[in-house]
């Protein structure tokens, strides 16, 4: 067996032979070992209390001392042969500021605790203050504004906001839990006045506490310009502002869920208005009916395609935006499929609070990135496209034609970094398991709730900064090393070849695929393209008999345009006429070469994705995609060869007839009769190898310089937040300064805790004031001893490459150094030439 099934038959042998012992345990706790009083050795009726101390069992006396304050315990009383649950009187719950108000009174409250238990109490009010106002000084909930007779404990509410933003549980599996978590003969001690909390809770109860808890935890009603937990620090004074868009179709709304009472709560923070958003699409999309022509299988973008497929949904989707931290920007609903108008509304959204001197791009990552920007290019968007740069998230780009993957490939893109452009895809992880609450509440409660979520996301983004930001910087750093030892080494296969060299392979690989050179047609003169039509019209006469031939159509067309073309050239050619033959000649031999240029790319393409497979496993994800664009291009080489061979005699340079084995190899001699004028497309592997590790060293340089001026915009956030908040002390009352002390405590404590995260990468030449915890008397040395324990996970080189410091999953970086080992030789056109072959990839 191996050391993990020992330690396993182990452990699950010490639970067998304990397990007895621990139930005859309990079973002895049940009974009264003791016949006196714990406390005062009194023999009389005794009593235990199940939250507090369940062990001593004590007289009415002693138990009426230990619980002379207002609580909301559970008593048991010994008789004769068990515990049986016991109601004893508890004193009425007092306010000192209502001693010596002549209109107090007391009033019978239904309390709700924290274990979901409900309690009759009698509590004290005064008709100078209303009755839930009181219940928020007690630290209860009221369940209605004016005169509640129920009441929720603070740290229940708490404990079912965190429980639905964390584990996605509705209020009424939330509610049964409650039930469940309860013992039966617990249940039974008291009767419940409130049969069912459900009905209190799902008025309106749940959405105020949530949102009264946002206003706790971001109070930036007390001060002006103060975060509402919408702004990411990293992105506070960095000049590279790079964007992630994406849409969630689990996040729909049935239209039987109700209309809209009023604006959301959050209604300014994360999502758009979308009244706003629906006439610019109703406008934008009104002389844009003709559909944006895909590169792949996707089908976002497409006003005709688009998944529109029900009238029983009033909102389709969820479109949205992240920063490259994963932190949550801007939001708005869908009522149709994913157009390209939602992300043009979004992209100037994005300019309309770019500085106007800066003059640096912004960058927008999107999984038909492609079909945007040749969107915008169609529709003369040039004030745009001058301040955007594109590029398509790297698992993404693997469901892209191999053009795509090399203007847009995030490898590709310089300015980004490493930044993969799939954080949505993990937001989505998070935010799609609200679909099954979601889409049943109104539309002001559905964008209260998918907020609440994304301000609990970003505060988790938020909080791990201080590790996230020098994860990457590791990471980028062992990239850059490591891939310039590998490029080094692979250059001496090509000797004379120097960094500078591979720089112009990468521009003319771009160039190759530009949409002004991949894009070209097969050019012809009037005359050559007049002898190709009169060849065909020459073997109709010769293979159609006479009497079908003056009745078809294509003939009498074919006729009837050659006598034009006859007419305006003023020539006539015969079939045995020398210069026929001579610009028939030409025409074929032009064709020839336009149809090898096409399999030339191809075939590159091919070779392209082949050398990308060799990095995965048989069955992943990634494997899968490049599979089957390894099956489009197949497709495409099998239609051009045929297309080839249909050309016919003459041929002065190049084969008759061609098949794929006489096309496969990049260093066949077929392709050096081929003169191109840009040999990009015939990049041969290693080539290609050093490409893509010097797009690799350039990006990790480019991460560095990113992820610097992040952690100086991060530390520059928290002092202007550190700022504002000392700059409102002067002006607030008592209760608000005490809740921006708080806020400044916990500020100051996080600015230590990133200077010592970042000082192996900047230079912070200022301080930390610690304002705030000279106010309560607390001693900086001893926050820094505690901030100095504060340590970073150990990096692991050997592992770097399967654990992201900053993403939950980076099998998608397409340039890992350590990769699979492959066997080319297993590896050849005839693996994908049978699709039921390609799902084995």
């Amino acid at each position: 067996k191996s050391q993990y099934e020992k330690k396993k038959d182990g452990s699950l042998q010490d639970w067998k032979n304990i397990s007895n012992q621990l139930y005859e345990c309990f079973l002895s706790t049940e009974c009264l070992n003791y016949c006196n009083c714990h406390d005062c050795e009194e023999s009389s009726q005794l009593y235990r209390c199940i939250d507090c101390c369940p062990w001593e069992a004590v007289c009415g006396n002693c138990l009426q001392k230990r619980h002379q304050f207002p609580h909301l315990h559970i008593f048991e009383a010994w008789r004769n042969e068990a515990y049986v649950g016991a109601v004893l009187d508890t004193p009425p719950w007092t306010l000192r500021s209502h001693t010596h108000c002549s209109t107090k009174y007391l009033k019978n409250i239904v309390i709700v605790d924290e274990k979901g238990r409900q309690h009759v109490r009698s509590l004290q009010f005064c008709k100078c203050e209303g009755e839930a106002i009181t219940l928020i000084r007690y630290r209860l909930w009221p369940s209605s504004t004016k005169f509640p007779r129920i009441a929720f404990h603070f740290d229940l509410l708490k404990w079912l906001n965190g429980l639905l933003i964390e584990c996605h549980l509705s209020v009424k599996g939330f509610c049964e839990a409650l039930k469940a978590r309860s013992s039966k003969h617990h249940r039974s001690y008291f009767d419940y006045p409130i049969k069912d909390i459900y009905k209190v809770l799902i008025s309106e109860t749940v959405t105020e506490f949530r949102h009264f808890l946002h206003r706790i935890e971001q109070p930036s009603n007390l001060c002006e310009n103060l975060d509402d937990g919408t702004e990411c620090p990293a992105c506070f004074s960095t000049s590279t502002k790079i964007y992630s868009f994406d849409a969630d179709f689990q996040l729909v709304r049935k239209s039987s869920a109700g209309k809209q009472w009023e604006q959301p709560k959050h209604h300014d923070c994360f999502f758009l208005d979308q009244a706003k958003v629906d006439k610019f699409m109703e406008d934008y999309c009104a002389d844009k009916k003709k559909p944006d022509v895909d590169c792949s299988d996707f089908q976002a973008g497409n006003n005709v395609r688009s998944k529109n497929k029900t009238t029983k949904l009033s909102e389709t989707a969820v479109f949205g935006s992240t920063c490259r931290h994963e932190y949550p920007k801007y939001f708005f609903s869908l009522k149709h499929g994913e157009r390209l108008g939602y992300s043009v509304y979004l992209l100037n959204k994005l300019l309309e609070e770019k500085p106007v001197d800066d003059s640096n791009p912004i960058y927008v990552m999107y999984d038909i990135a492609c079909n945007l920007h040749s969107h915008l290019k169609k529709h003369a968007a040039s004030s745009v496209l001058d301040k955007v740069k594109f590029s398509i998230p790297i698992f993404h780009s693997y469901g892209h034609k191999m053009s795509c993957q090399v203007l847009y490939g995030p490898r590709r893109t310089s300015g980004i970094g490493l930044t993969d452009g799939e954080s949505l895809e993990r937001l989505w992880s998070y935010l799609g398991k609200f679909s099954r609450i979601t889409k049943e509440m109104t539309p002001e409660n559905r964008i209260d709730l998918l907020t609440d979520a994304l301000l609990h996301y970003g505060s988790r983004i938020r909080n791990k900064l201080s590790q996230s930001l020098p994860g990457r910087m590791k990471k980028a750093i062992f990239l850059e090393n490591t891939s310039s030892t590998t490029l080094q080494e692979l250059l001496k296969q090509l000797p004379g070849v120097s960094d500078e060299m591979v720089n112009k392979w990468i521009e003319d690989e771009k160039l190759m695929f530009s949409s002004t050179t991949n894009n070209q047609k097969l050019e012809l003169t009037p005359k050559e393209d007049y002898c190709l039509k009169l060849e065909e019209l020459y073997k109709m006469r010769e293979t159609l008999p006479p009497g079908q031939l003056k009745e078809d159509i294509t003939y009498k067309r074919l006729n009837k345009t050659i006598q034009k073309i006859e007419s305006g050239l003023k020539v006539s050619y015969a079939k045995s006429d020398i210069l026929f033959k001579r610009h028939l000649s030409s025409a074929k031999e032009k064709n020839r070469l336009y149809i090898l240029k096409k399999l030339q790319r191809l075939t590159s393409e091919r070779h392209f994705l082949l050398d990308l497979i060799k990095k995965y496993a048989r069955g992943q994800a990634i494997a899968i995609r490049l599979s089957k664009q390894v099956q489009k291009v197949v497709a495409k080489i099998k239609q051009s060869l045929a297309e080839y061979n249909l050309v016919g005699e003459p041929s002065m340079s190049f084969p008759l007839k061609l098949d794929f084995e006489d096309i496969k190899n990049q260093e066949n001699e077929i392709w050096r009769k081929v003169e191109v004028t840009d040999r990009a497309d015939n990049l041969s592997a290693v080539k290609r190898q050093a490409i893509q590790l010097k797009s690799m060293i350039d990006r990790a340089k480019e991460e560095q310089c990113l992820v610097k001026a992040e952690m100086v915009s991060t530390i520059k956030w928290y002092r202007h937040q550190h700022s504002l908040l000392i700059a409102s002390m002067n002006n607030s009352t008592e209760g608000r300064k005490a809740c921006l002390v708080k806020e400044g405590l916990f500020i100051e404590a996080k600015l230590l805790e990133f200077i010592k995260s970042f000082d192996e990468y900047i230079i912070v030449e200022e301080s930390v004031q610690t304002i705030f915890f000279s106010i309560v008397g607390l001693d900086k040395d001893v926050v820094e001893i505690h901030v100095n324990d504060f340590d970073l996970p150990d990096f692991d080189e050997n592992v770097l490459i399967n654990v992201d410091f900053v993403d939950d999953d980076d099998d998608d970086d397409e340039d890992d150094i350590n990769v699979l080992d492959f066997n080319e030789e297993n590896l050849n056109f005839e693996d994908f030439e049978d699709d039921s072959d390609l799902h084995d990839i």
